[in-house]
This record gives C-alpha cells, sequence and structure tokens, in this order.
C-alpha cells in the first residue's frame, strides 16, 4: 500500500522510536539530514518518563520498546522481555494492558498530528516493536481514526511489509541508491528480534 504513496511517514518502534518522511516521492532528509527524529517529539507530559536524550516528556520514553518493556516490568515486579510481554498480552494481563495502551495512546497523537503537519496520506508502523506486538498497528490506527475533524481524516496507518527488518530494508535501498532493488534475502538475521526473543 506504501509503494505507490508519495506522502507518508514510516515509523520505526524499536528500542528507539525513528522515522523516515516522504514527501512528493522523495525522502526528506532536512537540512542537516536528520528529519525524521519523532522519538523526541514531546507529549505534552513534562513530567513523563525521562528519555535517553535527557529530557523528559519525549514520545519514546513512553512509545518505544524499550520504553514499554520497562514500564511492563515495574508494574509486573520484575524484568519483561519481549515474549513474556507478547504472552501478558494474549493472557489478558494488566500489567502488559496497561503498558501496551499507554504506548497507544501516545503513538495516535503523534499519527495524527503528522497527517496535520505534513499532510501525509499514510503512516506505516514497523521494527522489532512495531512488528512483533500482535493488534498494535490495528490499536493505534482505531485511536487515530478517533481524532478525525471535518474534512480531515487521519493518515491510514499499516504494518510494514518488511516488519522488523523494514529499517535496514531501506536503508539498504538508500544505499544502492535509485533503481536498484534489495532481495530479502540480502538481509541479515541473527540478532535479537521481537518476533522471536522471550
Amino acid at each position: 500500500a506504501a509503494a505507490n504513496c508519495p506522502d507518508l511517514v514510516f515509523l520505526g518502534l524499536g528500542t528507539g522510536l525513528g522515522a523516515g518522511l516522504v514527501l512528493g516521492g522523495r525522502l526528506h532528509r532536512g537540512p542537516s539530514g536528520g528529519a525524521g527524529e519523532i522519538g523526541h517529539l514531546l507529549t505534552g507530559v513534562p513530567d513523563g518518563p525521562r528519555c535517553s536524550c535527557g529530557r523528559t516528556g519525549c514520545l519514546q520514553s513512553v512509545a518505544s520498546g524499550s520504553a514499554v518493556l520497562a514500564r511492563a516490568g515495574r508494574a509486573r515486579g520484575r524484568p519483561v522481555g519481549p515474549g513474556a510481554f507478547r504472552a501478558g498480552l494474549a493472557a489478558g494481563e494488566p500489567w502488559a494492558r496497561a503498558a501496551f495502551e499507554e504506548a497507544v495512546a501516545a503513538l495516535a497523537p503523534a499519527v495524527v498530528n503528522l497527517g496535520e503537519l505534513l499532510e501525509c496520506a499514510r503512516v506505516v508502523i514497523g521494527g522489532g516493536f512495531g512488528s512483533g506486538v500482535p493488534g498494535l498497528v490495528a490499536a493505534v490506527a482505531r485511536r487515530a481514526a478517533r481524532y478525525a475533524r471535518p474534512g480531515r481524516e487521519p493518515p491510514a496507518v499499516s504494518r510494514a511489509v518488511h516488519g522488523p527488518e523494514a529499517s535496514l530494508y531501506g536503508a539498504m535501498l538508500l544505499a544502492r541508491g535509485p533503481g536498484r532493488g534489495v532481495s530479502p534475502t540480502a538481509l541479515t538475521s541473527g540478532r535479537t528480534r521481537w518476533t522471536n526473543a522471550s
């Protein structure tokens, strides 16, 4: 669905939270090449969790995979890994549901804000956490749809086709240059992934 969309944002949710901006069919890098630091957008919660950058209230301090697991672990009373988190969600455990819902509650307004600011038609969610947690993308899409206003629908929200490898795939395409694809078999594996780690 994103292949023919000239205005979209890719959100990579994993250890942190980053974005790739495609505007008018072109990758938007910004003057210094650092456009897309969506993880450091402020959530409006000045006394929120401290981010790795030193500020409080950054989006990634609430919605990244690391932040969600840390929050779930505090609520559970012991560390929580990706597998335990998915199992807790499937079982309806309150510590997992609360951490999940807080991430969704932060991500949905970010999606809507991106639509308002950039007029992007689609937001694609990938990365290890974004692709590895069942129901996350659908929950963000449902919550974002609630923020529609007359004459402006929020961007469509979908899961990245290449899931947890989407960022790597995009980086390889960028490195190879225009018109040169990358075979999915060129992607390396062997690192911890949300889809198979416990």
